[in-house]
């Protein structure tokens, strides 16, 4: 989309103020970096077995109003570089919210069939041509990988087909380990977070193309353990690792009345792509408390497709969603203190619960007028919570809740 902006002017400011009013039937559990709703908050009993969090909320949002600044000194037939500072209002925790934070900072070179990208940009597994067009703030999270991070990056076409490769580090959404959140476990893994995408473009014009990408991943969990000799504790240097490979397949289709999109996903340990999956504890040595762990797996599917119409101002759209928690492919140490895994997966709100599967269905409407864009969202949620794991890390006797959600939004777009 920066691509409209290539002029002849040198600077513009671009953005949009914008609003969200969304009411859920029940609790919502949510990441308020990327959005106030994620999904629904598991069963949560009082002492008689009311559940506690089946009571609705609205919620009125403006944080994801958004500033950017476009600059673009170098212009010419075969080459341009320009430069993007933007900015939203939602922070990273709910403690910071409505304080301005660095969304995208990147500088780009691009030359007729290629582009190196440098700075914080969406993640390769994100695709800015085809991802899901919800009104919900989350774009369409837990099942779409979505984070921003710094990163170097370099595209380049062969005829019909795009490569890509990447590197990139943790901004603020980041890995879930022994310590929460944190972009330590990637930053003392050394090895950075690396992608390789690919694109096979159709057409003549080539707007709707298929391809995949794979992206791995290593983490350090922690340098050292507290073991046990003769009754006293005792600190041991280690050297812990798990690594994780994310693959997905993925198809943008371009007709004149409007867009099917879709993507499958294998995700292992990609908490800090707002998905389900993470790693675990494998075996554990009693004496040193040396760890070794495995990554944990989960698949996802979702379909979005929408229909233009009224001159192309007006939308009709779909999205299905769908994502289920694999646990680990190997037996997992069994923690004798709680009998159960030691297992780091996204708890979003720290529910310290296992999120078994998810489910959502949406229908929406929108409308854009210029510079006035407004549209309406209904999306109906089911997920599955387990209290205790298996020896694989997988819920057990999983419990369903659901929630319903009319969500508004109204933008002026600058």
């Amino acid at each position: 989309g920066y691509k409209q902006f290539q002029s002849s002017s040198i600077m513009r400011f671009y953005g949009f103020s914008g609003y969200e009013m969304l009411t859920i039937t029940r609790q919502g559990v949510s990441d308020v970096s990327i959005g106030e709703y994620i999904y629904p908050a598991r069963y949560f009993a009082d002492s008689f077995g009311k559940d506690i969090n089946a009571h609705g909320e609205t919620i009125m949002d403006a944080a994801g109003t958004r500033f950017g600044i476009f600059f673009n000194p170098i212009q010419g037939h075969s080459k341009n570089m320009y430069a993007i500072l933007e900015l939203d209002f939602r922070g990273t925790t709910r403690f910071t919210q409505y304080t301005a934070k660095i969304r995208h900072s990147f500088g780009e070179i691009s030359w007729a069939s290629g582009a190196f990208l440098f700075g914080q940009y969406f993640h390769p597994l994100f695709l800015v041509e085809s991802f899901p067009r919800v009104i919900n703030f989350n774009l369409g999270a837990p099942f779409e990988p979505q984070s921003l991070v710094p990163q170097l990056r370099i595209t380049q076409e062969f005829g019909p087909c795009e490569v890509l490769l990447g590197i990139m580090g943790q901004s603020f959404l980041n890995t879930y380990g022994p310590n929460a959140f944190s972009n330590v476990y990637l930053e003392n893994a050394i090895i950075p977070d690396i992608a390789f995408g690919f694109k096979y473009r159709l057409g003549n014009l080539g707007q709707s193309f298929y391809g995949f990408v794979i992206d791995y991943l290593r983490v350090v969990p922690r340098l050292s353990s507290l073991g046990v000799i003769n009754g006293n504790s005792v600190t041991y240097r280690v050297n812990e690792y798990v690594d994780a490979v994310s693959t997905e397949i993925f198809g943008h289709n371009v007709f004149h009345w409007g867009e099917v999109n879709f993507k499958f996903i294998l995700s292992q340990n990609a908490s800090s792509q707002v998905l389900i999956s993470g790693f675990a504890v494998k075996t554990l040595d009693p004496i040193t408390d040396y760890r070794t762990y495995v990554s944990t797996n989960a698949v996802a599917f979702w379909l979005d497709t929408f229909y233009l119409f009224y001159r192309t101002q007006m939308q009709l759209g779909l999205f299905f969603g769908y994502t289920h928690y694999l646990g680990a492919f190997t037996p997992l140490y069994i923690d004798p203190s709680t009998d159960q895994p030691i297992s780091y997966s996204r708890p979003i709100g720290n529910t310290g619960f296992s999120v078994d599967y998810v489910y959502r269905v949406s229908l929406r409407y929108s409308y854009n007028l210029g510079s006035f864009r407004c549209g309406l969202e209904l999306e109906w949620d089911l997920i599955a919570y387990s209290e205790r794991l298996d020896r694989y890390g997988r819920g057990l006797n999983p419990k369903p809740v659901n929630a319903f959600s009319p969500i508004i939004s109204i933008d002026y777009v600058y």
